[in-house]
């Protein structure tokens, strides 16, 4: 090496190490090359994720471009059908591909949640008839007080309180003593 040259990083590491090698406990020695080989995968994993981030911006080679993504449903199946058949054909990349799927698992994960509340909608409509449906059969066979008496127990009187049964007593629970009804 010149003396004009700036050592490199890991030759200086190797430099410490050694000076280090001959004063320092066995323990600190492992710690610092656990260190140093934590610092040696940071670096790989920077470079390589690097890498792929550029392989990832760059334009496909064939000139291949993507196309835009529908918004139907039975549309979306043949744009991934073709984004497959184009990566079969090698004219996009596997981090191209994977985004389309993740683009796509989205959509449709959209879709299911309007599904869902579309048809919670649907049962609580469901619901409110079926009530409807119930106070109109006691008005019609039993006349309007049990109308009202009905529309009482749905709705719960404000301010009411609820008497309690007279012969629900409450009991306290037992270790299973003989005789005892809760054992």
């Amino acid at each position: 090496m010149r003396p004009t040259e700036k050592p490199s990083p890991d030759a200086v590491a190797a430099e410490q190490t050694h000076v280090l090698d001959e004063t320092v406990s066995p323990a600190v020695q492992a710690l610092a090359a656990r260190e140093n080989a934590a610092e040696r995968q940071r670096r790989s994993r920077a470079s390589r994720d690097e890498a792929r981030a550029v392989a990832a911006m760059a334009p496909n080679p064939g000139g291949y471009v993507v196309p835009r993504m529908p918004r139907r449903i039975k549309e979306l199946r043949a744009w991934i059908a073709e984004g497959h058949d184009a990566y079969s054909r090698r004219q996009i990349s596997p981090i191209e591909l994977m985004e389309m799927r993740r683009t796509m698992s989205t959509l449709l994960e959209s879709y299911k949640v309007q599904a869902l509340t579309t048809s919670a909608r649907a049962a609580t409509r469901q619901a409110l008839a079926t009530e409807q449906i119930a106070t109109t059969i006691t008005q019609l066979e039993h006349g309007n007080l049990a109308a009202m008496l009905f529309a009482t127990v749905q709705n719960g009187q404000p301010g009411a309180s609820r008497r309690r049964v007279p012969w629900a007593q409450p009991r306290p629970i037992t270790s299973g003593t003989e005789g005892d009804p809760a054992a």
